[in-house]
């Protein structure tokens, strides 16, 4: 698998020269993508290059120089908890587990080690053993969300349902997951071929909520049970309520087809698999993606070459800026698989993100042509088209996917959002001002939209008492955020209240140090309040910044300004400055130019 080590190999470099690190030694199995094949040659060197590899999130790397560490070093308790602890990271379970056992023998209650004997016991069938290693375990944390699942499939597996059941309602009380524990009682219900009760448990789930892995289960129920028009109806309806899905079409192609609808799950350790992958699945959406992480390989090591896993694995990898590892998870989704269409689009946003717009386009473009239906892989062009910042392109992209399935984007805030910027750089203000205000409409709390709109109007001076409403209400939202903070400064500088313009400034220069456009503001602050050295040296640092700045002229605008000082400040129409500093500096107190 591709590592992304690229872009830390300077740290790599310092640990070679601490740690004595030379060309010539064996490399180990995966090391051939290492930069220049860098290996190390004593056990200080591997370990050092373990711990950086791990603190970056390359955890495949990582394992490589630890396990390389503890063949030199094999009874270090701290750098088995390391390894093991990156192995099971890197989903290499197998490598993991021995590891594991020697840690339980001297801390017992160590839980991802008593977690990951567990998984393999479940994995190898003995189903028995498990049940009855999990009541010598007490389970803490996030455990507590997942591990009552997993001993429900475990007792259903022993005949025991009525001890299934139980289980699974204590869960629901403790946790407040009542649709969670229901989903699971109809898939317990299902695999074990009760098609009336799972078919009944289902829609109980469906009840408390209707997810698209429910759909799935509960579709192919329908299917096996003869009821195929209640299915194609069920996906027809999921369809009307999430318009940009795959989910629908694909489940309708195969019935088309006159394919046969599987379970979703059919043994338990699918079952636990599924329990353990939407455990991940929520860590992820919570923003816990090193939580996550050990979920979505327990999963795939009970379910291997699971699509949905591997698409969420990907997502993990991308949020931990491991490009390369999250691009090859992505690219292992199957053509055949539901998950494979948005592997795709996600696939060609990590190209982006790894500087390979071309091939991000290229693919995008292939997508879009083979999907004249769906707007969503025009929407990703106009994403790397708006990043590139060549706007004009980027708006025909949106366009061309509002053409193609304005109602997969009529309720959707950030289409909007993102066609508006998109304009507002292309200078089609109309049509900006409308996206903009729509996509507030659709979204009135969001920050960054709430701070684009009042920004925009106050720097047209348009609306000014409206942009510093949405303006303020952004800062109450994100109150230490540096470009927010700096349209609060600049709504009060282009109104004349300088003082209270300096003191806001100031703060997003504190937030947001090396940005050009707030520099440059702050440097205006300074010039009209009479501290011109001052103004001169935020001018500097806004200059040396300019080529990061997607502000047009902005380089030579401030060049101008080092040179003549600011003439014309630009407040509003008939403004009353509102500071002390002002005077005594001889600016005066309303507009002029």
């Amino acid at each position: 698998m591709v590592r992304d080590v690229a872009r830390w190999i300077g740290v790599w470099v310092v640990a070679i020269a601490l740690a004595g690190l030379a060309g010539q030694a064996p490399a180990t199995a995966q090391s051939a993508n290492r930069p220049d094949g860098l290996v190390p040659t004593t056990p200080s060197a591997a370990y050092l290059m373990g711990r950086i590899a791990s603190f970056h999130s390359d955890y495949d790397s990582a394992a490589d120089f630890l396990v390389a560490a503890l063949d030199n070093d094999p009874d270090r308790a701290a750098l088995i908890d390391a390894t093991f602890d990156v192995l099971v990271r890197a989903g290499r379970l197998d490598e993991a587990l021995p590891l594991a056992q020697r840690i339980l023998l001297r801390r017992p209650n160590n839980q991802l080690a008593q977690t990951v004997v567990l998984i393999n016991r479940i994995d190898e069938g003995d189903l028995e053993g498990a049940l009855a290693a999990m009541d010598t375990i007490e389970f803490d944390g996030i455990e507590v969300f997942v591990m009552p699942l997993v001993r429900a499939w475990l007792e259903a597996s022993t005949a025991d349902m009525e001890t299934a059941n139980q289980t699974l309602d204590d869960y629901a009380e403790d946790t407040g997951l009542d649709s969670i524990a229901a989903f699971h009682r109809a898939l317990i219900l299902d695999a074990a071929g009760d098609g009336e009760a799972a078919l009944t448990a289902y829609q109980e789930a469906e009840d408390l909520s209707r997810s698209g892995r429910l759909v799935i289960a509960l579709g192919s129920l329908y299917e096996r049970l003869g009821r195929t028009e209640e299915a194609e109806q069920l996906y027809a309806d999921y369809q009307a309520d999430n318009p940009s899905t795959v989910l629908s079409e694909y489940e309708l192609d195969r019935i088309a087809r006159g394919e046969t609808a599987l379970p979703m799950v059919d043994t338990p350790q699918a079952g636990i698999a599924e329990a353990l992958y939407q455990t991940a699945l929520a860590l992820t959406i919570e923003g816990a993606p090193q939580y996550a992480l050990i979920y979505a390989q327990l999963s795939q090591f009970l379910r291997p070459g699971f699509a949905p896993g591997n698409l969420l694995l990907g997502d993990i990898f991308s949020a931990l800026d491991q490009d390369g590892l999250a691009l090859a998870y992505y690219q292992d989704v199957p053509d055949d698989s539901l998950a494979w269409w948005q592997a795709q689009l996600k696939a060609a946003r990590v190209l982006q993100s790894m500087g390979r717009s071309a091939d991000a386009v290229a693919a995008l473009t292939d997508l879009a042509a083979a999907r004249l239906d769906r707007g969503d892989a025009m929407i990703a062009i106009g994403d790397v088209m708006r990043e590139e910042q060549r706007y004009p392109d980027a708006v025909r992209a949106y366009d061309e996917a509002f053409e193609r399935a304005p109602d997969a984007v009529a309720d959707d805030w950030s289409f909007f959002y993102r066609r508006g910027i998109a304009l507002e750089r292309a200078q089609v203000w109309d049509r900006a001002e409308n996206d903009l205000q729509h996509a507030l409409e659709l979204n009135p709390d969001h920050a960054h939209l709430l701070n684009y709109l009042g920004y925009s109007w106050i720097d047209r001076g348009e609306n000014v008492e409206e942009a510093e409403r949405l303006i303020r209400r952004a800062v109450e939202l994100l109150p230490d955020d540096g470009y927010i903070v700096d349209s609060l400064g600049w709504v009060y500088f282009r109104t004349g209240r300088l003082d209270d313009a300096v003191q806001w400034l100031e703060r997003a220069v504190e937030l947001l140090p090396d940005d050009a456009v707030i520099n440059d503001h702050l440097g205006d602050a300074y010039w009209v309040v009479g501290r011109r050295a001052e103004a001169r040296f935020q001018w500097r640092r806004a200059l040396n910044a300019a080529d990061t700045s997607d502000e047009p002229g902005l380089a030579e605008r401030v060049e101008d300004k080092l040179q003549d000082g600011l003439h014309n400040p630009p407040f509003l129409d008939g403004v009353v400055i509102e500071t002390n500093a002002a005077n005594e500096a001889g600016v005066p107190t309303t507009d002029t130019h």
